[in-house]
């Protein structure tokens, strides 16, 4: 409001002083102009609601205000865990069912994977996901985030996966990291759902031969 009465107003007395007879039709000159900062001061405001639950990076309840369904079942504990698939070395096919799964340095190696429907993979920690001598598969219609940490991709074909909105985030990919190191080999991203096939937030990378396809055509990010 202080730039308003020392900048503006005074601008506004003196071109507004005498009014030319204008109608904008037959007669130019200055028309009366009002000046509301509120729509201004309504989007500042949120503006700084939304870096608020950007900040919330470890899904803790920080802000009431803020508290969406995905952080409650944080909280609340509504999640799987790895113990919940069984002994997966007795398996060469891994499956994701619907829900949320909260996942601490997870290593899958030449393993088949099967995203059930709107299953979410939560990643925290150091977590690899690769094919040794060949290409592995990880589809389905469910959406893969890493939280800080680090996450290495290797000779993988991700085959349908599906951006899942969530409440408060801006989490526009199939796969999502944020504020971690990423580093991705030879991949190969089909039939996506979503914005984005991929979105590194904040995230160191390096990428070397990925292929991103939207239906049959290969979109512009090959690298």
């Amino acid at each position: 409001m202080i730039i308003i009465n020392q900048k503006i107003e005074p601008f506004n007395k003196i071109i507004y002083s005498e009014f030319s007879n204008s109608d904008r039709v037959f007669f130019k000159g200055f028309l009366p102009y009002f000046f509301d900062p509120e729509p201004i001061f309504d989007r500042a405001s949120l503006i700084k609601n939304k870096i608020k639950s950007f900040k919330n990076e470890m899904l803790v309840e920080t802000d009431k205000e803020y508290f969406d369904l995905f952080q409650k079942k944080i909280v609340e504990k509504d999640f799987n865990l790895l113990s919940d698939l069984g002994d997966l070395k007795k398996s060469d096919k891994i499956i994701f069912t619907k829900g949320l799964w909260k996942l601490n340095n997870l290593k899958i190696v030449d393993k088949q994977i099967i995203l059930e429907r709107d299953s979410i993979l939560l990643l925290f920690g150091d977590n690899y996901f690769g094919g040794l001598n060949n290409i592995i598969t990880i589809q389905g219609k469910g959406m893969i985030i890493q939280m800080n940490g680090s996450l290495e991709l290797k000779n993988i074909h991700f085959k349908g996966l599906k951006n899942i909105k969530v409440g408060g985030r801006n989490w526009s990919g199939s796969i999502n990291t944020i504020n971690s190191k990423v580093k991705l080999e030879n991949i190969e991203i089909t039939s996506f759902e979503g914005e984005d096939a991929i979105n590194l937030v904040n995230s160191i990378s390096y990428v070397k031969d990925l292929k991103i396809y939207r239906g049959t055509c290969l979109t512009n990010a090959q690298i």
